[in-house]
C-alpha cells in the first residue's frame, strides 16, 4: 500500500519562523501478510524435512 506523506518542520533559534515542507510517497508492507508468509515457510520446510506431527487423531466407529 502506497501513502502519500505531507511534513511541515519548524525551527528557529528563538522563534520557530523557518520552515522545511515535504511531501513523499511511503509503502507500508501489511504485517498480515509478513505473518503468513512466516508460516508458509515454516510449513514448507518442515513438509521438505519430513517431520512428522506431534498430534495423532484416531477416528474409531463404534460396533453395533
Amino acid at each position: 500500500m502506497i501513502f502519500s506523506v505531507d511534513t511541515t518542520i519548524n525551527y528557529g533559534r528563538y522563534d520557530q519562523n523557518q520552515s522545511i515542507v515535504t511531501q513523499d510517497k511511503v509503502f507500508v508492507f501489511p504485517v498480515w501478510i509478513i505473518i503468513i508468509i512466516l508460516v508458509v515457510l515454516v510449513i514448507y520446510v518442515l513438509k521438505k524435512k519430513e517431520v512428522s506431527s506431534p498430534l495423532n487423531i484416531k477416528i474409531e466407529r463404534k460396533k453395533k
